[in-house]
């Protein structure tokens, strides 16, 4: 009969001693890490389900920059048939290099919450948006609910102090010049926009946005202009349009010159 081997190792300086037992670890290496029952599940569409759908009641660790999509669309807006394309689209461009959690129908108290559980780099909205604020659902999904641009402000100001990894508000609807030079207010890069921006242009400036920054995720300092002008020249390219007047990014209150 093999015997096991002991080796004695002296811990904290030689002031305990302690045997391992070689053979028993060797069998301990052949046991799964995790329990078949717990491991995470795979097939279509697994993969852009939320973390906390994916792994439920797991405190998560991301090694990559976290986008919070935040879409809403109440019934008393317009119908937008862009917002599963959107998230569709940025999820294929970042795969692998950043994280992209979603949260659709969202009230204002599900992106507060959202925020203080994934605490994302980017919060992204694509929605519905007017110069005084953005709609969101109620509560009770019921309605809309009008959010306004100094409520935002002071919501973000106060993320920011409690959760200073947040870098980017990316207002991708239209009219937000006036919410998105306030949210900058708190040092946050914004970008809004002064008018009406269609469908096709505001996905063409955020994938062109998402490629780039995606390429730069936790190197650049400068990420987040290099992926605007990335993002711009994407329209200009695809439509032949100059969007540098109606997109802009905004920080510490003032549009920055691109």
């Amino acid at each position: 009969k093999k015997k096991s081997v002991q080796w004695e190792i002296s811990v904290d300086g030689g002031a305990h001693f302690d045997h391992f037992d070689l053979e028993g670890w060797k069998n301990r290496q052949k046991e799964p890490l995790v329990a078949k029952e717990e491991l995470v599940e795979s097939g279509e569409g697994r993969e852009n389900a939320p973390l906390a759908a994916r792994m439920p009641d797991r405190e998560q660790a991301y090694d990559k920059a976290v986008i919070l999509f935040i879409a809403a669309n109440p019934s008393s807006t317009e119908k937008l048939g862009s917002q599963e394309k959107e998230h569709s689209q940025i999820s294929r461009i970042v795969k692998g290099k950043c994280e992209v959690i979603d949260l659709f129908s969202a009230s204002p108290a599900e992106m507060n919450n959202a925020i203080s559980q994934y605490k994302p780099q980017i919060v992204h909205f694509c929605g519905h948006a007017e110069e005084e604020g953005l709609e969101m659902h109620d509560r009770y999904k019921r309605g809309g609910r009008s959010v306004n641009f100094q409520a935002l402000a002071r919501a973000f100001q106060s993320l920011k102090e409690d959760f200073p990894q947040i870098e980017l508000v990316f207002l991708n609807a239209c009219f937000t010049e006036t919410t998105a030079k306030a949210i900058s207010e708190s040092g946050i890069f914004t970008i809004g926009t002064t008018d009406e921006v269609h469908s096709t242009t505001a996905m063409a400036f955020a994938e062109g946005f998402y490629f780039q920054y995606a390429q730069a995720a936790n190197k650049a300092p400068d990420r987040v202009l290099l992926a605007v002008k990335h993002g711009l020249r994407q329209v200009l390219l695809d439509y032949n349009e100059d969007a540098n007047s109606l997109i802009h990014l905004y920080h510490n209150g003032r549009s920055i010159s691109i």
